[in-house]
């Protein structure tokens, strides 16, 4: 019967590569590479054949073992070195800070992570932008009314008709009639 133990901060993972002692890994048990990635999950405690479980201390867990670079003093912030090591370049993810010094390379150290993930430089995520309100109704602008059409022009009057003229007196009847 499988039995667990209530031990928070270790744990285990199957070593893809054969695994030092004291060098960040991944989930997929592979070591952290000098990057700025914040792939590493914890380090491990036991150097390991390829295949083999892993055991490991989460880096969640509090202070941990860390195998360093040279020049690390303690008090100095640390990142993601070259094949699960810790050193000074500030450009790789922060692995958290020194509480040891490492007089020589390859030395272990104990480090408090902090940030996890994050690296010296990183900025907060930015926040999610509103969304844009509603533009109104696009349309042409309101034709102006028709103008007014002019009154039609007034039609003359018509003119008078002058009187009928005198009738002459009729003739005499000539002889003969």
């Amino acid at each position: 019967m499988a039995t667990q133990t209530n031990n928070p901060g270790k744990g285990v993972l199957v070593g893809a590569t054969g695994v030092a002692a004291y060098r960040l890994i991944k989930a997929n048990g592979q070591y952290c590479q000098d990057d700025s990635s914040s792939d590493f999950i914890g380090v491990t405690q036991e150097p390991r054949s390829p295949g083999q479980i892993v055991p490991v201390r989460f880096v969640t867990a509090g202070s941990c073992i860390m195998t360093g670079a040279t020049g690390i003093t303690a008090g100095d912030v640390v990142y993601k070195g070259a094949d699960g090591t810790v050193g000074k370049t500030d450009t790789n993810a922060r692995v958290g800070i020194a509480l040891t010094t490492v007089p020589t390379a390859g030395d272990q150290l104990e480090v408090l992570p902090l940030n996890v993930g994050g690296s010296a430089g990183t900025t907060g995520a930015t926040g999610v932008t509103g969304a844009t309100g509603v533009t109104g109704a696009t349309g042409v602008g309101a034709t102006g009314a028709t103008g007014v059409t002019g009154a039609t022009g007034v039609t003359g009057a018509t003119g008078v008709t002058g009187a009928t003229g005198v009738t002459g007196a009729t003739g005499a009847t000539g002889p003969g009639a």
